[in-house]
């Protein structure tokens, strides 16, 4: 069997061991947004923290949108203190971008 069926409810090891099958072919691409996703997702919510620069965790966060994108799959929720990250995913139209902190992240989504 190589698909699951509509409906069935899985653990989070069969969706992390699909989603960990999707984005290895990105490894040597796109390295370090590799390591992120590979390292960083749990369920359906991916948490990472960067410190480095701005600009930094705008490309990390627009090529794990195009990395999951291939796989059919949508990251489209975004938090961050960060006013100059959340104006750059603002200013490129990048998911929903969170303003205020009142989403609980119930979906993928970079903090």
């Amino acid at each position: 069997m190589n698909r699951v069926p509509f409906g069935v409810t899985l653990s989070p090891f069969v969706l992390a061991a699909t989603i960990k099958f999707h984005i290895r072919k990105y490894k040597e691409d796109y390295g370090e947004t590799y390591e992120m996703l590979n390292t960083s997702l749990y369920v359906d919510d991916l948490f990472a923290g960067l410190s480095e620069s701005v600009n930094k965790a705008f490309d990390l966060s627009k090529n794990a949108i195009e990395i999951l994108k291939d796989t059919n799959m949508n990251l489209r929720k975004f938090k961050t203190n960060s006013k100059e990250l959340r104006k750059l995913w603002n200013e490129n139209g990048i998911g929903d971008v969170c303003e205020s902190g009142e989403w609980s992240l119930n979906g993928l989504g970079i903090i």
